[in-house]
C-alpha cells in the first residue's frame, strides 16, 4: 500500500498567503502560538488531530490533505460533512526531504545521519498508510527526469525511500551508480547469475545490468525501495 504524502510546510505557507493571513492572524484563528505556525511552515513539526482540522478549515483546504485516510477509515456521515472529529489515530512521522542525494549516499554508512545542509524540510507522512515497513533511515527526494514517467513518477514529484526494505522483482528502487556517483530510479529485477537488471519505464532509456563485480567495486549502491510517491506508480511488467 502506498503512503500519502501530505501538505509540505511550503504548501501551508502558500495557502496562508493566498488567504492574505499573517502568521499571527492564522495562529489566533486556530488557537496556537505564532511560533507554531512558523514551525509548521518550516517543516519542523506538523499539526495533528484537532489542530490539523482547524488549520484545514482556516485555510479552506480539504481535511484529507492533513488526515488523508480519515474519509476512508473514520467519522460518520455528519462528521465527514462538517469536518469535525472527536479524535484521530494517525501515526505521523517527519521524513527529511533531501536536496543532495550524492551527499546522502556518503552519509548512509553513518547510521542515516544526514547533514543539515541537505535537508530542505521535513515532510509529514502517515505511517499507518504504509503497511508493514521498516521506517529506519526513511527519507524523501525530488524526482529528476522522465525515465519513470510511464509509471506515473514524474519530474519534480516527491518520493519516499525506505533504505531498510529489501527490493523484490518489479519494485521501484533508488540507486547510486557509476564512477561519478549518479543516482536514478528504476524497476528492479534480480537475475539467476547474481546480477541485477534496472529497467526504466520510458523505453528511450536503456536497461542497466549490474554485476556482482560492480557491487564489489562500489559502482552500484542500493539506496532504498521507493514506497511512496505523489501518484500511483505501477509495478514493473
Amino acid at each position: 500500500m502506498r503512503a500519502i504524502i501530505m501538505l509540505t510546510g511550503d504548501e501551508i505557507r502558500k495557502a496562508r498567503k493566498a488567504k492574505k493571513l499573517t502568521q499571527s492572524e492564522l495562529a489566533a484563528m486556530i488557537g496556537v502560538s505564532r511560533s507554531a505556525i512558523y514551525d509548521w511552515e518550516k517543516g519542523k513539526y506538523y499539526p495533528t488531530g484537532e489542530r490539523a482540522i482547524k488549520l484545514a478549515k482556516a485555510l479552506g483546504l480539504p481535511i484529507s490533505k492533513f488526515l488523508p485516510d480519515y474519509f476512508q477509515n473514520g467519522g460518520d456521515a455528519d462528521q465527514k460533512k462538517s469536518g469535525e472529529v472527536s479524535s484521530t489515530n494517525h501515526n505521523i512521522i517527519l521524513v527529511p526531504l533531501l536536496s543532495d542525494i550524492i551527499k546522502a549516499c556518503c552519509g548512509m554508512g553513518n547510521g542515516y545521519e544526514f547533514p543539515d545542509d541537505i535537508i530542505e524540510e521535513r515532510l509529514a507522512v502517515d505511517v499507518d498508510s504504509l503497511g508493514p515497513v521498516n521506517t529506519k533511515g526513511m527519507f524523501a527526494c525530488k524526482v529528476e527526469g522522465d525515465s519513470m514517467a510511464a509509471a506515473r513518477i514524474y519530474d519534480g514529484d516527491i518520493i519516499i525511500v525506505a533504505p531498510e526494505e529489501e527490493p523484490r522483482d518489479g519494485d521501484v528502487v533508488l540507486i547510486c551508480y557509476g564512477a561519478h556517483q549518479r543516482w536514478m530510479i528504476r524497476w528492479f529485477y534480480s537475475q539467476r547469475d547474481g546480477s541485477i537488471i534496472l529497467k526504466a519505464a520510458n523505453p528511450e532509456y536503456p536497461e542497466v545490468r549490474v554485476t556482482p563485480e560492480d557491487v564489489d567495486y562500489g559502482w552500484y549502491k542500493y539506496l532504498g525501495k521507493v514506497i511512496a510517491y505523489q501518484g500511483s506508480p505501477k509495478k514493473g511488467i
